[in-house]
Order: C-alpha cells, then sequence, then structure tokens
C-alpha cells in the first residue's frame, strides 16, 4: 500500500486535532480524496463535515453522508443565496448550470429529511426557496428535480400534491422539447447527442413508471397521475 503524503497529513490533523475545530471535505471531490472517512460525513451544504457519527446506509440512499436538519436548514433559509440563478440576464454555460445539481442534491435530501422528521412546515418553506432560486426557465429542470418533484406527494395537503404533478408534467414537456431538437441531428453531430437523447428517453421512463406507482398510492390523484403517464409515454415514441 502506498501512503501519500495527503493521507499522512490528514492522519496527523485527525490525532492532533481532538474535535476542537471543524474538519470539512469539499463535496465536489472523488471518493479517493476521502480516506474512507466518508461513512462520517453530516451534509452541511456543499461541504462535508467530519462528524464522530456514523450515517445509516437507509438514510444516506446511496448519497454521502448524514443530514443535520437543523444545521442545513438553517444554511439554507439564512446564509446561503443562489438568487443569481434566477436572473434571466445572467448567462449560464450549459458547465455552469450542470454544476447546480450539487445544489438541488443538497437541497432535495434536506426536504426528504424533514418530511421524515414530519417537519413539513419546513419542508415546504426550502421547496419555496428552491424554486425561487432555480425556476425552469433559467435553471432547465435535471435529474436531481425528479426527487425534489416526488417529495410533494409526501405532504399532506392536496394542494401541494398537485403542484408535484405540475413540475413533473412541466419537466415532461421540457423533455420532449429537448428530444424533438436532438432528434434533427444527423451524421456525426447526431452522435454527439446520442447520450443526452437515451438520458432523456431514461428519465421519460421513470416518470412513466413513477405515475403509476403513485396513481396507486393516492387514489384521489389517479387520473392526474394517468394523464401524466400518458403524455410521457407518448414522448417516448419518437
Amino acid at each position: 500500500m502506498v501512503v501519500s503524503k495527503a493521507y499522512i497529513a490528514m492522519m496527523d490533523i485527525l490525532v492532533n486535532n481532538n474535535w476542537e475545530r471543524p474538519i470539512y471535505y469539499v463535496s465536489t471531490t472523488g471518493e479517493e480524496s476521502f480516506f474512507g472517512l466518508s461513512k462520517y460525513f453530516q451534509v452541511e451544504g456543499l461541504a462535508y463535515r467530519l462528524v464522530p457519527i456514523e450515517a445509516n446506509p437507509y438514510e444516506q440512499r446511496g448519497l454521502i453522508g448524514r443530514v443535520n436538519s437543523d444545521v442545513l436548514y438553517n444554511n439554507v433559509m439564512n446564509k446561503f443565496d443562489f438568487s443569481e440563478y434566477a436572473d434571466p440576464s445572467v448567462y449560464l454555460s450549459e458547465d455552469y448550470t450542470r454544476s447546480v445539481n450539487n445544489v438541488k442534491i443538497f437541497m432535495f435530501r434536506l426536504v426528504e429529511t424533514l418530511l421524515a422528521e414530519d417537519n413539513q412546515k419546513r419542508a415546504e418553506k426550502v421547496l419555496e426557496k428552491y424554486h425561487s432560486w432555480f425556476p425552469q426557465n433559467t435553471v432547465p429542470y435535471d435529474f436531481p428535480d425528479l426527487y425534489i418533484f416526488e417529495n410533494y406527494f409526501k405532504f399532506d395537503s392536496k394542494n401541494l400534491k398537485a403542484s408535484g404533478i405540475k413540475y413533473f408534467s412541466n419537466y415532461v414537456d421540457q423533455l420532449n422539447e429537448e428530444t424533438t431538437y436532438y432528434l434533427k441531428f444527423r451524421g456525426k453531430h447526431a452522435d454527439i447527442v446520442r447520450g443526452y437523447l437515451d438520458r432523456n428517453r431514461q428519465i421519460l421512463n421513470q416518470i412513466t413508471h413513477n405515475s403509476d406507482l403513485f396513481a396507486s398510492q393516492h387514489p384521489e390523484l389517479e387520473k392526474e397521475f394517468k394523464e401524466l403517464s400518458q403524455k410521457a409515454s407518448m414522448y417516448l415514441q419518437h
């Protein structure tokens, strides 16, 4: 086994720090930079805090770290500011727009955790903040939005559940518009966008499957879910 200088430095910090100062890891680095400590990470935003608490694998859902809802909620509502993404006069390159997914992921995890803690009021406020920062007209929906929208069906409010269907429907329309555009490419250019096409079809398939599942779980909205499923299935025929 080769021991790097970075590993030695980290071990030295852990031995001598004695939890007197917080230790953070940036979330955009790879697992190899975490030195096997990721199961002790706590999600507080775009950085993981090392804590002497092992994360519950079920809570992680295949993602890194546990969520401290009090800390992350305070950061989202009172400290973080991503409002520049909502400004239509600001140009966002494709690469920069994709980086938003890192924010969307910790926000959907916060909403999910708050709902699991039966704190629907806070969860609703986080969703309101989410849509004010990342409206579809400036930041197109992406894969993490699926998980955000799914959480709407965990609320008691029928109006919020209906909002979830509306957001899913808007996402389906966006995917159809993108797919129609990609299908115009020919030859080598078609090869370039093939990955985008496959990805869009994967998301449409997931929305169709989830709509059928949610229809059985929420009979009061069965009609709306079936309409959503039919629309997504129709767009898959491209």
